[in-house]
């Protein structure tokens, strides 16, 4: 169902390493009879969804249990976990060594029905039940005839710019679109553009990571809630209260980053070059 041939490696990966806000890479046409994924997509009345958190995914569900997946999407994710698209993702990303995860945490089928959002965020770095660092998140969106108004529009923008607003990207979830982006402390995405009325917003999140953690902070283990000029969130004692544990929390992460064992004085030798 996918045709690598269809992409130029070089030309797709100059763009996606000068990409902005931050890296990420938009496909189309990557995917054959993408409508035929579309109709096979579970309905919201499948029994095998999970709601997700009401605030920040509004009537968004998820379903990673890959044996009771409909036959086409599970061999679609058996061609994007493949060493073949493994590949592929490495020459485009500059990345190597990358593993999926085939346990789909966080993964898996999503759907979002009418009013559906999800809240600005970073996503967990530090995958402890694998012991591995998340680098690369692919979503691939299967949603027939939809149009600018539908809502459910990715968002992408670099959460440590100064600008404000700052600098975003707006990614339509058009059918057979494919996003690949690098996932870290700064790629903040999400959508806060409702899911429309009698629409149903369809994807299929993959993640993939390195055995190596970076030489810079890129997160810990848990997702970093944003809130933005579209996101209000309630402000109350127990919510201030929340952000300050988590602010202090990712802290302390840091501080462990910088005197990790494992990765010696790497953080410092960047660091040093950045400023010379």
């Amino acid at each position: 169902m996918i045709v690598l041939s269809r992409v130029d490696r070089k030309s797709k990966s100059e763009e996606f390493q000068n990409a902005t806000p931050i890296q990420h890479l938009v496909l189309d046409g990557i995917i054959d009879q993408p409508e035929l994924l579309s109709a096979t997509f579970p309905d919201p009345q499948w029994p095998n969804w999970s709601p997700l958190s009401a605030e920040y995914e509004a009537k968004k569900f998820l379903c990673r249990e890959l044996d009771v997946f409909p036959i086409e999407l599970k061999n679609l994710i058996g061609e994007l976990t493949s060493a073949n698209f493994l590949k592929f993702l490495e020459d485009i990303t500059g990345m190597y060594g990358l593993i999926p995860d085939p346990h789909l945490e966080g993964g898996g089928l999503h759907l979002s029905t009418e009013g559906g959002i999800l809240a600005p965020h970073t996503d967990f770095h530090i995958y402890d039940r694998l012991n591995l660092y998340r680098q690369i998140n692919l979503i691939v969106y299967l949603n027939h005839d939809w149009c600018v108004g539908d809502g459910g529009t990715l968002r992408l923008w670099d959460g440590r710019s100064r600008e404000n607003p700052p600098k975003e990207v707006r990614i339509d979830p058009v059918l057979g679109r494919m996003i690949i982006f690098k996932t870290d402390d700064r790629s903040v995405h999400g959508f806060t553009d409702p899911v429309s009325t009698g629409k149903v917003r369809k994807s299929i999140a993959l993640y993939y990571y390195t055995a190596i953690d970076n030489s810079s902070f890129s997160g810990d283990y848990t997702t970093f809630w944003r809130s933005d000029r579209d996101f209000v969130e309630r402000i109350s004692p127990r919510q201030l209260l929340y952000r300050f544990l988590l602010q202090t929390s990712r802290g302390f992460s840091f501080l462990a980053h910088l005197v990790n064992p494992r990765l010696g004085l790497r953080w410092w030798r960047v660091r040093r070059k950045q400023i010379q």
